[in-house]
């Protein structure tokens, strides 16, 4: 993950939650199913000022050929990235774009 990816996913995280993000780490998951497509690099930020949740995981998606911020909270079952990036997918199976306009 670049810089400027990370610098990228930090403004949208703390733009969507209104507190401040600290870049942590970046790993490799795998979305569901076995596409080598479907794996993502998922940064994880450390949050100052969310009042429930203490991390964010972020990464990047593609349609259309549009990049989409994703960013999930660690809260309640999403205790990591790979968590974070299976719970979104599971959640917006079937949609084309999971938040449009909203990412």
């Amino acid at each position: 993950m670049t810089d400027q990816e990370r610098e990228s996913l930090r403004a949208a995280v703390e733009s969507l939650h209104g507190c401040k993000a600290n870049f942590k780490s970046a790993d490799t998951c795998q979305a569901p199913g076995k596409d080598p497509t479907a794996a993502r690099e998922v940064a994880t930020f450390a949050l100052d000022g969310h009042p429930t949740a203490p991390l964010a995981y972020a990464w990047f998606d593609w349609t259309e050929r549009r990049r989409h911020h994703r960013v999930v909270l660690h809260s309640g079952g999403i205790t990591s990235a790979q968590v974070a990036l299976l719970g979104f997918r599971l959640f917006h199976t079937g949609d084309t774009e999971p938040d449009r306009g909203a990412g």
